[in-house]
């Protein structure tokens, strides 16, 4: 049991790693973003006002970052903001480093789900 509980250790260290690499991932990508997207997109009629002046500063600028790279990524989420499709607006590199963020995103969170369930689950059965 106690190699179990190691493993179940290592992964959730590891795990908490990638999300400090997402992060940095993220902020060069904020930075690498293509300024005349955010200069044709990040402005009203797309957004309101309220989203305008949040999404500008620091830190939730990096959420801008990650809405513009999910509608690289998917470009039919932006329908709802009646946004285009801005994947072949942006250079083909930037393209797939958005690919590998997002693909990095949903494992990671995935592989953490799974992990805190697991142990949640050995931890009750232990008590038990």
């Amino acid at each position: 049991m106690q190699l179990i509980w190691n493993i179940i250790g290592y992964l959730m260290f590891s795990g908490v790693l990638v999300i400090f690499f997402q992060t940095f991932f993220i902020g060069i990508m904020h930075l690498l973003m293509p300024k005349d997207i955010v200069n044709s997109y990040f402005k009203e009629p797309y957004f309101n006002t309220f989203e305008l002046a949040l999404f500008t500063g620091w830190p939730y600028a990096f959420f801008r970052t990650l809405m513009f790279v999910r509608l690289i990524v998917q470009p039919n989420s932006g329908k709802k903001r009646k946004l285009p499709d801005v994947s072949q607006e942006v250079p083909r590199w930037y393209r797939l480093l958005s690919f590998i963020l997002i693909w990095v995103i949903i494992i990671n969170s995935t592989m953490l789900a799974l992990v805190f369930f697991i142990a949640g689950f050995l931890s009750l059965a232990d008590h038990v």
